[in-house]
């Protein structure tokens, strides 16, 4: 069982598993559907959720009764067409009706549970692949950490991704970038960046997509001196910044005033190459509507 002691981030205590779990799907059995109770969510491609629902009833009726593999099959197909609360209530109902999940199954209501928030249940699951027998995958990993993070529990994700590594689990770069993500959308970014560093000293490498994230969080935050820092840092690890980098930067010079600078860059950029795109340009058409002090020729 994983239990997360005292953050090392700054956040609380984090019990990965409740102490007591109830059955994994009886929080979804007051949605338990019929093939035409269940067209509230919010996807727009009802004939196909209708004949996926009609084809799961149909399974369930059966005899024999169908394999996991074909139920799980079908809840695969709810969960990508984006009706996780669906997908939760038809298993609720397989579930009743004696069938016993799998990985693959587990996996699927660890998405599905982690888009509803319902994050609790997301890691009884978790529990339950290890209970099995079996070891989540990077995949399945992944998800529930980028369901903390999206349900604002990024330092719990953050304890969790620990957690994981000091029990030998892999990650990989979709995993942290996950983690950079949830800690700049939250104004942490300093801790992203502590994040990056200890990856640098480990077997995932930071890539361009994660230290153009941090940068544009520091600009968001108007901290312009460690966004140019961590730009230059970044060149030096020997990741080139692309066209979003570039203007994540000239933008944030923009909004703070600093004409010259975002003008050196937009020099810097053509430079090296990387040509001025659709956004580039709408970034300093914005600035000169608002700014009628600002001359072209200080831009460019």
């Amino acid at each position: 069982m994983f239990f997360c002691g005292a953050s090392r981030y700054g956040f609380s205590k984090f019990p990965l598993f409740p102490a007591s779990s109830p059955s994994l799907f009886r929080l979804s059995a007051s949605y338990v559907l019929t093939p035409r109770s269940c067209f509230h969510s919010h996807s727009t491609n009802t004939e196909n959720i209708e004949e996926a629902v009609s084809s799961f009833h149909g399974l369930l009726h059966r005899h024999p009764p169908p394999s996991i593999v074909q139920i799980t099959k079908i809840l695969g197909s709810v969960a990508r067409m984006k009706h996780y609360t669906i997908a939760i209530s038809l298993f609720a109902l397989a579930e009743s009706k004696g069938f016993t999940p799998d990985l693959v199954t587990l996996s699927i209501l660890i998405n599905c549970y982690c888009h509803v928030g319902q994050i609790a249940f997301a890691f009884s699951a978790l529990g339950k692949i290890l209970k099995i027998g079996c070891q989540p995958n990077t995949v399945t990993l992944t998800t529930l950490m980028k369901g903390l993070c999206i349900n604002n529990e990024v330092g719990k994700a953050l304890d969790f991704h620990d957690d994981l590594i000091a029990k030998g689990f892999q990650l990989n770069v979709v995993s942290y970038g996950t983690l950079v993500n949830g800690l700049c959308k939250i104004k942490k970014t300093r801790a992203a960046v502590k994040l990056l560093q200890k990856m640098a000293r480990g077997p995932v490498k930071p890539n361009l997509v994660m230290y153009s994230t941090i940068i544009d969080g520091f600009c968001r935050e108007r901290l312009m001196t460690e966004a140019c820092g961590l730009f230059h840092e970044m060149i030096d690890y020997g990741i080139s910044p692309d066209d979003v980098t570039y203007n994540t930067l000239i933008y944030g010079f923009c909004v703070m005033g600093k004409w010259s600078q975002a003008a050196k860059l937009f020099n810097q950029m053509r430079h090296e190459g990387i040509n001025p795109d659709v956004h580039t340009f709408t970034i300093l058409v914005d600035v000169f509507s608002k700014e009628g002090t600002v001359t072209k020729a200080e831009a460019v």
